[in-house]
Order: structure tokens, then C-alpha cells, then sequence
């Protein structure tokens, strides 16, 4: 079974399920910076977990797994660390993105464009999980959403802080999604059972 995700603080727990369940099972996980949706649609993946959502209505099911708000990671040895967060001083630092596709602007730049701003991006990684390492040995920031972000800064020498509160957003919705041709599939409904399970604890 093929999952597209970078999302491994949601998929650890349920691996644990289905090692547990179906010991036979091979679970394959990619987090390449891909169309999340593009594989569901070929047949390349059975599942994703993404925070996106598809453009293409009615091919997809989803299932709500968690919600979350953003908030700007850095290392506790930046200046920025102290006192509030202000659009200025956000402006004023150098920034690291995290984009699932590879390609185009963050949510985040698109926002600061909206106010007639513009951020300094220095790098861009595919994978949240990095962030982290960047963010100790650097004075980049980088805006994650927080369920994410406390999971790959636990243990380390980073701060997570309130955005400035022009860039404050929605919460994030993260879906499962899988493609109306596996939904009845026993094994897709399985996993699918597994996943609330895990979700239910």
C-alpha cells in the first residue's frame, strides 16, 4: 500500500496499528515534492494526507484528521526570539520555505503580497520534518503549522512564536484522501477503519 505524506508525526501512530494488525503488510510512504492529487488520480498512491485540497470536485473521499494553526519557528539564539513578533521585525529576517509541490509561492507570500510585502526567501525544503535542522544552525524563519511544528522542535534549541497578526489565518484542515475507486476496496476500508481508530485514541 502506497501513501503520499510528509505528515509522519500522523502516520508513525498508525503504523504501529498495522504492524500490529496485519504484520504482512508493506506500507510505503513518499514525501517527494509532488501533486498530491495527481497520484491518487493514476493509481500511484492508495492514500494521501495532505493539508491541500484537490481542484478536480467528485473523484475524491476525504476523512478530517486533525486541525491546526501556524506559527513561526526559529532557533532561541536569534534576536527575534525576544519580545513580540511584529510584521516589521518578521520582514526584517530571512526566511525558509516548505513547499509540498516543489514549485510556486507559500500561503504565507501570497498573504504579504495581498498587504504589498515581500519576504526574503533564502531556502526551500520539501519536507517539514528538515525545518528543524535549519533552524538550529541558522537565523532563518520558518512558518509551520503548530501540531507540526512542536513535534519537530521538540528537544532542540528552536522558539515557536505567534505570527504577526496580519498573517494570522484560518486554521489548517489535514484530509485524508483516497480516490472514489478504492473506496470500496476492502483493504482501503480497513486501513481507513485503523486510521479512526487510531484517531479515536
Amino acid at each position: 500500500m502506497a501513501w503520499i505524506s510528509k505528515w509522519s508525526v500522523f502516520v508513525a501512530p498508525l503504523l504501529k496499528v498495522l504492524r500490529s494488525e496485519a504484520p504482512q503488510m508493506r506500507l510505503e510512504v513518499r514525501t517527494e515534492p509532488r501533486n498530491h492529487f495527481e497520484l491518487l488520480a493514476s493509481g500511484e498512491v492508495h492514500f494521501s494526507l495532505t493539508g491541500m485540497e484537490p481542484t478536480a470536485e467528485g473523484q475524491y473521499r476525504r476523512l478530517l484528521i486533525a486541525q491546526s494553526g501556524i506559527v513561526c519557528m526559529m532557533s532561541a539564539d536569534n534576536p527575534l526570539a525576544e519580545g513580540e513578533l511584529t510584521l516589521e521585525r518578521y520582514l526584517s529576517a530571512s526566511h525558509g520555505l516548505v513547499s509540498m509541490t516543489g514549485k510556486g509561492p507559500g500561503h504565507i507570500d501570497e498573504r504579504l503580497a495581498e498587504l504589498g510585502h515581500q519576504r526574503h526567501l533564502a531556502l526551500r525544503l520539501s519536507n517539514f520534518m528538515t525545518a528543524a535542522d535549519f533552524c538550529d544552525t541558522s537565523d532563518l524563519l520558518f512558518v509551520l503549522p503548530e501540531i507540526v511544528a512542536r513535534r519537530v522542535a521538540l528537544g532542540r534549541n528552536i522558539v515557536l512564536k505567534e505570527v504577526p497578526i496580519e498573517l494570522m489565518m484560518s486554521p489548517i484542515n489535514f484530509f485524508l484522501y483516497w480516490h472514489e475507486r478504492y473506496h470500496q476496496d476492502p483493504m482501503c476500508r480497513w486501513v481507513r477503519q485503523r486510521v479512526l481508530q487510531v484517531l479515536s485514541e
